[in-house]
């Protein structure tokens, strides 16, 4: 397996949750894309990344098995001094759809609420869910 194959089970895992979305979709910002413009947004919107923490072997076979860890990071974001209600909401609603999970290689652990952050106006609110995967070396 590869990092690209992980990626795609863990965005395909979050559009799904999306697309059930029950009331009006929120902007997504997914990673190393710039969707949301934070001058002229109003509404709560949800930031996905996705960490490559570390990894380690796991044999000493002629090709030897390695686990990759790393962390999903699903960030809600309000407008700073609106509340924390929206985006609790939002992470709420995501939550479930990530941790606790076998996503095809990719096997994710408990989420974790995590202390907010305030960047331009907006207050981010993360959740990081903790996933491993593992590969057979060439």
């Amino acid at each position: 397996m590869t990092i690209e194959a992980a990626r795609v089970a863990i965005t395909a895992q979050f559009d799904a949750a999306l697309a059930a979305y029950p009331t009006t979709k929120p902007v997504v910002q997914y990673p190393n894309r710039n969707l949301v413009d934070t001058t002229t947004q109003v509404l709560p919107w949800i930031e996905l990344d996705i960490v490559n923490l570390s990894g380690m072997q796991l044999d000493l076979g002629p090709k030897p098995m390695s686990v990759q860890y790393g962390q999903i990071i699903v960030t809600a974001y309000s407008k700073e001094n609106a509340g924390a209600r929206d985006a609790g909401m939002l992470l709420d609603y995501f939550l479930p759809w990530l941790e606790l999970r076998n996503l095809g290689i990719v096997r994710t652990h408990s989420g974790m609420y995590s202390k907010s952050t305030v960047a331009k106006g907006w207050e981010g609110f993360p959740v990081t869910v903790p996933f491993w995967w593992t590969r057979v070396a060439p």
